[in-house]
Order: C-alpha cells, then sequence, then structure tokens
C-alpha cells in the first residue's frame, strides 16, 4: 500500500492514504505498476489522494519483476482491498478534480460497474469506451461477478482482453457497465504494459502472451464481432425482448424465423445476449433483421456469417453495426429507425441446424430523450511506416519459442497481390482454430527484402524458420505481398521454405493499380511530403501478374500455389475461405468467423481519368491473357477493364 509520504511510497511500507489509521476504509484504489518506485506511479498515486474526499487506501502492485501481467496484478490488489468501493487505475491515469464522487453516485444507483470518461492527453481525444485502465465497482460486485473464487477477472486473459470480456459477461446477465461522463480522467495509453519497453526479453514475453490471449478470448467469446467496447449509459433502459429462449430449427435452404416486437422511440441501442448453434459442416448464417409495419425490411445484423459447424458464445451488436436494407427505397429516401416496429431472428443453412438465442436484451435510449450531446471525436496524428520503395525494411527481432513449442519453415507464405485483400484474408485464416499467428509480429515480415542485393545464405534461411515457432500440431505463416513482386524473392523462398504452401490474391489490375496509387498518395499525406517519382511505376509493376506468377513456379511445383480473385473473395467469401482452408488441410467448422470485416478497405478512390485508363488496360492486355493461358481458373467476367477477353 502507498501513503503521503513520498519516502514511504518508495521503501514500499504500509500506510494509509490521506486518513488515519484505523479509520473505515470507503474506497480502495487498485494500481498494477511496472515499476512501483517510477515517478508515473507517485504521479497516479498524488493525483488520486488529491481528489478523493472519502477515507481510502492505495494498493500499488508490481507486475514487472517477473513479468506477471495485467490481470494477476488486479485479481491480487482486489483480494487484498478492504473497501466497499473498488476502483482499478492503471499507473498511468491522471483522475481530475471531481471524478469520483460521479462514479459513487453511479454506484449507488445500484449499477454493478461504472467507469469515466477517458478526456484524452491534451489531443482532444474523448474516449465513452468500456476500458479496464479505470473503472469502480461495489464489494458486492466483487464476490457476485467474480470469474472464480478470488479472481475478479480470468486469469486466462494476462495481458489482453480481461476489459472485453469483463464486459461480456456482464452484458450477457444484464447489467453492463455503465458510462458515467461527468466524471474524467486523462490516460496515456500502454504504459501499465508498456509495448515499447527497452527490455527485449520483456517485450518478447509480452508479445508473446497477447497472441496467447487473443487465441483463449476468440475460443472464449467467438461469436463476438470485434470492434470497440459499446458505452453504455443510465439512460439506455434495458428491455426484455422475448420471454424466454428463442429456438429455430431449419432443415434446409430458406429462412426460419421468429417476428418480436420493437418498441416505438429507439434511438441509440445494444442488442445482447447469448447462441447456441448446432448445425452440419455447410454455410449457415444467423441474423437480426428489423421491419415495419408492412414488414419491409429496413436494417439487419449478420450475426453469425459464415459459422459452419457447431458453437456458442455471448453477441453485443451496436446499432451502427446494422446496414441498412437500401434497395427497397431507391427514390424513397433512407429507411428510418423510428420506422422499425418488429425485430426478425432468423436463420437458414444447407443443412440441418438448430438455433437458439437466449437473454436476448436490447439497451435502448430513447430517440426523444438523448441526454448526452455526441462528443466530437478527433485523433493524433499518427506517420505510418516508411514505404518500401523509401529504404529497405528490417524484420523485428523473432520471438522466444516457449517451452514444448518447434520453429521451422512457416506452413504457408502469403505472397502477394499489394491491395487485393490480403489483409482480411490473412486474418481470417489465423482466426482458424488450427492456425497461430506468429506471436507478437505483424502479418507483413519483410523478412527478404534487405536481400535484393543477393547474398542469401543457409544461415539466413535458419533465421527466417526462428520466426514461426508454433505448437503441434497448429500450422503458421506470414503474408508479405511484396514477396510476388520483388523478382529476388521466389529463389531464396524456395531455399527457406521448399514445402510452404503459398497464397495469392489477384485483383483486376487496372483497380489495383488504382487502389495501390491511392496507398502511395495517403502516405505521402501522411508523411506530409509529395508523392515519389517511382510511385506510379510501382504501382503499374505490382499488376503484372502473369510474368510474376511464371517467376514463382520457376521454383515451386504448380500444387504448391493456389491463385484466388479479390472479387470472388468479395462476394463469394465462404466459399473461397473453405478453398483456402483445404488448400492448407484444414477443417471448416466450429469456429466463427466475421466475413465483412474490410481492415485496409480505403474509400474516396481518385479517380482515373479515361486515357490513363485505356493506356492501363492497353499495357496489361498481353500479361492478363499470359495469366490466363496459365491459370485457367481466372474468370476475367470479374473483371470489368479485361471482361472483353473472356473466352
Amino acid at each position: 500500500m502507498v501513503g503521503e509520504d513520498s519516502d514511504n511510497e518508495r521503501a514500499g511500507k504500509a500506510t494509509k492514504s490521506g486518513h488515519p489509521y484505523g479509520a473505515k476504509v470507503e474506497v480502495s484504489v487498485v494500481i498494477p505498476s511496472l515499476d512501483v518506485n517510477s515517478p508515473v506511479v507517485h504521479e497516479c498515486v498524488q493525483a488520486v489522494k488529491a481528489t478523493m474526499p472519502v477515507p481510502h487506501e492505495v494498493i500499488v502492485i508490481d507486475n514487472g519483476a517477473p513479468p506477471q501481467g495485467f490481470t494477476g496484478s488486479v485479481n491480487a490488489g482486489l483480494r487484498a482491498a478492504r473497501g466497499r468501493y473498488l476502483v482499478v487505475l492503471n499507473d498511468d491515469v491522471e483522475v481530475l478534480d471531481g471524478w469520483w464522487e460521479p462514479l459513487a453516485r453511479a454506484l449507488d444507483a445500484d449499477n454493478p460497474v461504472v467507469f469515466p470518461m477517458t478526456a484524452g492527453d491534451g489531443q482532444g481525444v474523448r474516449n465513452g469506451q468500456f476500458q479496464a485502465w479505470c473503472f469502480a465497482l461495489r464489494r458486492e460486485t466483487l464476490e457476485r461477478f467474480a470469474f472464480t473464487p478470488g479472481e475478479f477477472l480470468d486469469p486466462a486473459l494476462s495481458v489482453w482482453y480481461s476489459d472485453t470480456d469483463l464486459l461480456l459477461r456482464l452484458s450477457a446477465a444484464g447489467v453492463p457497465p455503465v458510462y458515467v461522463p461527468e466524471s474524467q480522467i486523462r490516460h496515456e495509453k500502454s504504459r501499465t504494459v508498456d509495448l515499447e519497453h527497452p527490455d527485449d526479453g520483456y517485450r518478447t514475453w509480452l508479445h508473446a502472451q497477447i497472441a496467447s490471449d487473443r487465441a483463449a478470448f476468440q475460443v472464449k467469446h467467438p461469436l463476438y464481432p470485434g470492434g470497440p467496447s459499446p458505452a453504455i449509459t443510465p439512460e439506455h433502459l434495458p428491455l426484455e425482448l422475448a420471454d424466454g429462449p428463442i429456438a429455430l430449427q431449419a432443415d434446409g435452404p430458406g429462412w426460419h424465423s421468429r417476428t418480436l416486437p420493437w418498441p416505438e422511440e429507439v434511438g441509440h441501442f445494444f442488442l445482447t445476449g447469448e447462441l447456441a448453434l448446432s448445425a452440419q459442416p455447410g454455410e449457415i448464417s444467423v441474423q437480426f433483421v428489423f421491419a415495419d409495419e408492412e414488414d419491409r425490411e429496413l436494417f439487419y445484423f449478420n450475426l453469425v456469417p459464415g459459422v459452419l459447424g457447431s458453437g456458442s458464445g455471448h453477441f453485443c451488436l451496436t446499432r451502427e453495426r446494422a446496414k441498412a436494407v437500401a434497395e427497397q427505397f431507391r427514390g424513397q429516401g433512407d429507411p428510418a429507425w423510428p420506422s422499425v416496429r418488429k425485430l426478425v431472428v432468423r436463420c437458414a443453412c444447407e443443412h440441418d441446424a438448430s438455433v437458439i438465442v437466449t437473454n436476448l436484451r436490447a439497451f435502448a435510449e430513447p430517440a426523444t430523450a438523448r441526454s448526452q450531446p455526441e462528443v466530437a471525436m478527433s485523433h493524433p496524428e499518427v506517420k505510418p511506416a516508411t514505404l518500401a520503395y523509401r529504404g529497405i525494411r528490417e524484420p523485428p527481432p523473432p520471438p522466444d519459442c516457449p517451452p514444448g513449442w518447434r520453429t521451422g519453415p512457416p506452413d504457408f507464405i502469403g505472397v502477394g497481390a499489394q491491395r487485393c485483400g490480403t489483409t482480411r484474408w490473412f486474418d481470417l485464416i489465423v482466426a482458424h482454430p488450427e492456425v497461430i499467428a506468429p506471436p507478437g509480429l505483424r502479418k507483413e515480415l519483410h523478412f527478404f527484402d534487405r536481400f535484393h542485393a543477393g547474398g542469401f545464405t543457409a544461415p539466413d534461411a535458419a533465421a527466417y524458420h526462428q520466426y514461426f515457432p508454433r505448437p503441434e500440431p497448429k500450422l503458421t505463416g506470414e503474408w508479405t505481398p511484396l514477396y510476388l513482386a520483388a523478382f529476388w524473392v521466389p529463389e531464396m523462398l524456395a531455399q527457406a521454405a521448399p514445402q510452404a504452401r503459398l497464397l495469392v490474391l489477384l485483383r483486376d489490375p487496372v483497380e489495383r493499380y488504382i487502389s495501390g496509387l491511392q496507398h502511395h498518395h495517403r502516405q505521402a499525406e501522411f508523411n506530409r511530403s509529395p508523392l515519389d517519382a517511382a510511385a506510379p511505376l510501382d504501382a503499374y509493376l505490382r499488376g503484372l501478374y502473369g510474368a510474376q506468377l511464371e517467376a514463382l513456379l520457376a521454383h515451386f511445383d504448380r500444387s504448391q500455389l493456389l491463385v484466388q480473385q479479390y472479387e470472388r473473395c468479395t462476394r463469394e467469401p465462404l466459399a473461397e475461405l473453405r478453398r483456402s482452408y483445404e488448400f492448407l488441410g484444414l477443417k471448416h467448422s466450429g469456429f466463427t468467423l466475421d466475413l465483412e470485416a474490410h481492415p485496409n478497405r480505403q474509400p474516396g478512390k481518385r479517380p482515373l481519368h479515361p486515357d490513363a485508363r485505356r493506356a492501363l488496360v492497353e499495357a496489361y492486355r498481353d500479361d492478363v491473357a499470359r495469366l490466363v493461358d496459365r491459370f485457367p481458373e481466372i474468370d476475367l467476367t470479374l473483371w470489368p477493364n479485361f471482361s472483353h477477353l473472356a473466352g
């Protein structure tokens, strides 16, 4: 515990924080820290003492020597806490004047967990999302909602995702964390776990633990759609939408549904609940559809797009994720939420399936009584990594290989092409339960970039293998789109990973050129520099797929290469994902995927002058013909600029 005396703080002595010994503790503040003697901790504690008006104690937990992670430290601090109210606070949080009283009032209003507004670090950022860096709870909550006795947060999530897991557990119980914007703090992100810590051993441990936590979270919550945690305020009234479980039995193609009434005058809302699914392998969809009095469909959620097999889990869907059914309203304006009167739960599948939705609730804010104005969001400028053509990228240090794991050549390598949906496809592949992403590493390793002038040796190949630790029998790999376009890479790949499966996504070369050039423009704008003179040439050369694939096949057998089209992967994602899984020898059942995520999709692309388009079509014509001759599965009707070449 840390008290008023700074010498006592540094010595770690047990003292009370601003109140005499023997006073009844009203509030316990738990602060995990990598270094309890750091100035950051001292400033955090001083801010608490200066602003806390009631008897309290501050419990600082050293989670850095050896690394203990966030969750274990928080659980240990909560076990030691004596207060009626409990606060979890990152050491890099600064509490502001008047922060505690609104949280106390919200807790006294029978809200089990509450959290403040994060007012940012002077950059204008406002955050109303539930995060673990500051939240408060009552002692009864600690006892009622503990994951296991003595462990409030799930110990399996050591560093990452413990807050989202808590959010989903509380939401499923009908008591989600409540946002209290009258309480405000500042937060310097990621200092408590410190992703940029100078110690290489700690960083390696941290990134491996984050990867492990991600895998554990995906197993525990396979239906969670991702994105930011919702901010449910006291104005979001809990609405029970069904008297009991909603059970749907589907026996083949066609929709099977149940219709529920939807209350009038509902504004912003979140749908929460649990879903259990049992199905034979095959495509199945589960949707929530919002309709008006005339049964016209207005909006919908794809709750479980592309689930194969069986599974269960919690879901929490914010209204912003709903999509408008625009086809019915062409020429009539857009559909409007106030027109919604019905909620339809429905499913469709290829074979037999059983779908059960339980605890279906809406946490709804009346449309006529929004109590909080929308907060303008602004973000500090983030400069991206330097472009490859501006300098050769160096790969990061390889991760540690945990006990019982092995390293070796990657099982699969995505080699191209840039701006063809490769980030989305890589995410879908590593989401498979039989695949693991290289711990702590990005999707694109760029290991071979630096060997453009030659000099690749057997020790270099062995060094490449160190980037791919995995437990048996999981697969692992990377996806660097530059490899396909870089003439020196195929031979080196064959030396380093001769048995690897190679994945390629291709796109209409002209459309890829537009997207690639847009990528260069955005990088230049972020870097506040003019467009590099080589950017148009780089964008053009990356679209010469025919020549690039022939160079690849000079070193690999055709059976080791899977070529897919971006357009088909977008139009028929489930069928194409099956092709990828089967190519890699993976099963395709028993887990959930978000097939609608597009991490790097670029809005507002710059138009291409008709003369430039005609010139590009002519420049690419022979290479496209060469591509189709070698890969007849390429469907040119999916490429508008070359559909006239289709046989």
